[in-house]
């Protein structure tokens, strides 16, 4: 039970950051720091709404799949963004489990994120689903333990700021301190870039644009992004690398 609730304080503790990061800097006002406006890259991604299906790659061995899909809202014309895959990964004491997630970023217009949704279930062991919303303009997180038969077995609320992280650790019996430690101890400063690139695809030059995530001098996500919207490369910090199906790393 602790391993279980660790692992999805860790996930939300994740999400939430990651949609601090969304609204802060990715689109921070508009903010000319960056070479090409990464909002150009979006819009181009829902104009063309081509879905992106990508291998996860270790090295030389395939551990998972994802699938993006930008789509606009008949209704009202709102941009969503949807997502699910797989990945096998390697937990403490454990031998290697694969977890998969399904999820729905709402974007308005402006793409200022308007909510979020993921879902997260681990096979082969006993784990529950998570659900996790967030709401930006609410200042919410709702947090939701669902057993394999779809039965509620534990909900939650937290604030999305620094007193809701702190709740949530102190829920999961972790020190909210551990929070003040990463604070203070990870660099201050994420920056966002775009501008143009090229990918050499099938024997030929493709061009591309070049999203670069980096923080404290770091480069955390490196991700090309083709005329059509499509993701066709990324690379991450961690050793991962995700291509187009019919790519090798």
């Amino acid at each position: 039970m602790v391993t279980r609730l660790v692992t999805l304080t860790i996930v939300l503790f994740w999400i939430t950051m990651t949609t601090l990061l969304v609204r802060s800097e990715l689109w921070p006002d508009r903010s000319s720091l960056r070479s090409l406006p990464v909002e150009k890259v979006a819009k181009l991604m829902w104009f063309h709404h081509e879905p992106s299906d990508l291998v996860v790659w270790s090295g030389s061995q395939r551990v998972g799949h994802l699938r993006l899909y930008p789509k606009i809202r008949d209704s009202d014309g709102a941009r969503i963004f949807e997502c699910s895959g797989n990945l096998r990964v390697s937990l403490p004491g454990s031998q290697r489990q694969r977890v998969s997630w399904d999820g729905v970023m709402e974007f308005d217009a402006a793409l200022q994120m308007r909510k979020m949704v993921l879902g997260l279930s681990m096979h082969d062991v006993a784990l529950d689903r998570a659900e996790i919303t967030v709401l930006p303009d609410e200042n919410r997180v709702l947090f939701k333990l669902k057993n394999v038969m779809e039965k509620e077995l534990r909900s939650a609320e937290f604030t999305l700021d620094e007193q809701g992280l702190k709740k949530v650790l102190a829920q999961a019996d972790l020190d909210p301190a551990i929070y003040d430690t990463i604070r203070s101890s990870a660099p201050t400063k994420t920056i966002v870039t775009a501008h143009e690139s090229s990918l050499v695809i099938h024997g030929e030059k493709t061009k591309t644009y070049l999203i670069e995530v980096r923080q404290g001098g770091q480069t955390l996500i490196e991700a090309h992004v083709d005329e059509l919207g499509r993701v066709q490369r990324v690379k991450t910090l961690f050793g991962y690398y995700l291509m187009q199906e019919d790519l090798t790393p």
